[in-house]
């Protein structure tokens, strides 16, 4: 799987655009790893050729700071597909 080393917009809110690879295709999987030591909650939104796909993506958290984005039920990750993330400092 490949990771996606980013930094946060400000100190506890943060924002990625990512178009991911075909590795990610490969392996089913892209992390954004935010670098960060804290737990995060996000909001994801992906888009294929500008129409929104990825209602049944899996959305988890494998490591502190670090949002993953796998295969669902029925969404492939996909090269080329634009994944937004929102994300905050989760509350204890």
């Amino acid at each position: 799987m490949s990771t996606v080393l980013t930094r946060p917009t400000n100190g506890v809110s943060f924002g990625h655009k990512y178009t991911a690879v075909a590795q990610d295709a490969t392996d089913d999987e892209a992390i954004i790893d935010f670098q960060v030591s804290y737990a995060l909650a996000a909001v994801v939104q992906i888009t294929r050729a500008g129409i929104v796909v990825g209602d049944d993506a899996v959305i988890t958290y494998p490591a502190v700071g670090q949002v993953s984005i796998a295969d669902g039920s029925s969404y492939a990750v996909t090269a080329d597909d634009i994944i937004s993330i929102i994300a905050n400092r989760a509350s204890a």
